[in-house]
């Protein structure tokens, strides 16, 4: 993945909106059923409230803990 220039931020609002953001060099996706996040001043937010952080950060997926009702017509 290359490093993402400032100059190229018009570019990649007009990806997002079009929802053609997966084209773009400068992002990569990634398939994990688990994450950990490691490294110095691990800061992030919970709805809004900023959390101060130095400890790792473990991201887990729940398989099927997402459900969806979808009206019938």
């Amino acid at each position: 993945m290359s490093p993402f220039p400032v100059g190229v931020a018009p570019e990649m609002i007009i990806r997002l909106m079009n929802k053609q953001l997966d084209t773009s060099k400068y992002c990569e996706y990634l398939t994990a059923k688990k994450i950990i996040v490691k490294g110095a001043d691990l800061n992030f937010q919970i709805d809004g409230e900023p959390i101060e952080n130095n400890h790792p950060i473990e991201i887990t997926v729940d398989p099927l803990s997402l459900h969806i009702l979808v009206p019938v017509k």
